[in-house]
């Protein structure tokens, strides 16, 4: 398993309000059965402007695809995606570039 940091933007223009009624609450259901699903640890949506972000939980970047294509808000809003790891591993990795350091 993977997780990334995927934050979602809004789009530059406006979304038709007949999007908007259908799309948005088709997106919270999604999201809230992809969290039952264990595909989401957490998420969150930005207090002083529109999107938010999450943390995803997925076995490959061809799942996150797949969820994010699948997400009915898909063809209105951008994604920044970035993948994480641990501070431990973090902290392992690190000290083993500084052992090799002159």
């Amino acid at each position: 398993m993977a997780k990334f940091l995927v934050v979602q933007s809004a789009p530059e223009g406006p979304v038709p309000p007949e999007v908007m009624n259908t799309a948005m609450p088709a997106q919270m259901a999604y999201f809230k059965k992809l969290k039952e699903q264990g595909k989401i640890e957490s998420i969150y949506a930005f207090a002083a402007e529109k999107g938010g972000c999450g943390i995803f939980e997925v076995d490959s970047h061809e799942e996150l695809l797949k969820i994010a294509t699948e997400n009915p808000m898909w063809p209105f809003v951008s994604w920044d995606v970035w993948p994480l790891t641990s501070m431990d591993e973090a902290e392992k990795v690190t000290m083993e570039v500084i052992k090799q350091m002159p």
